[in-house]
């Protein structure tokens, strides 16, 4: 066998291989998700016998809501400071991703706020208060993020192999 019959030998068991990234844009999601952590703060959380319920220290929004505020307790001023630092931790991690380009450190932050989001939800969900527009704003603003984050550490590999002819 000559060497040139030996290469195409060779390379007919030889496969290719790609890497395929979701695009670089994929953090406008989280970013979005932190806008809707903070909406959430204008919307009532909960809705019973034609009260609107808002967390403390929230500001509602002028639509015509009967305005109540839910009342003060360890659960839910953990979710009033969990949603707001949700927020404040998302954003700075951006902004701190975009300056450094995406140190590890930063990583962690965007978990620790996707956490704080859903987490925020769950304890709401187990306070026997109907949900409403506020409580599932901030779920979607916590999926949103948790897909960002899956989303930017995903990466499909692809394997072409050349068939035998």
């Amino acid at each position: 066998m000559s060497a040139s019959e030996a290469e195409k030998a060779e390379s007919r068991g030889r496969s290719s291989t790609r890497v395929l990234k979701p695009p670089g844009q994929i953090l406008y999601m989280f970013a979005a998700g932190c806008i809707l952590d903070v909406a959430s703060t204008f919307f009532p959380w909960s809705r019973t016998a034609g009260s609107d319920w808002f967390l403390p220290f929230s500001v509602p929004l002028p639509l015509g809501w009967n305005v109540m505020f839910i009342p003060e307790d360890t659960a839910v001023s953990f979710i009033c400071i969990s949603v707001r630092l949700a927020a404040i931790l998302g954003v700075a991690s951006l902004l701190f991703l975009a300056r450094f380009k995406g140190p590890a450190f930063f990583q962690i932050f965007l978990a620790i706020s996707t956490g704080l989001s859903l987490t925020s939800f769950l304890i709401f969900s187990q306070l026997n208060w109907p949900l409403y527009i506020g409580a599932y704003i901030v779920l979607v603003g916590g999926i949103m993020k948790l897909l960002t984050i899956i989303f930017q550490n995903l990466e499909i590999h692809v394997v072409l192999e050349e068939s035998e002819r």
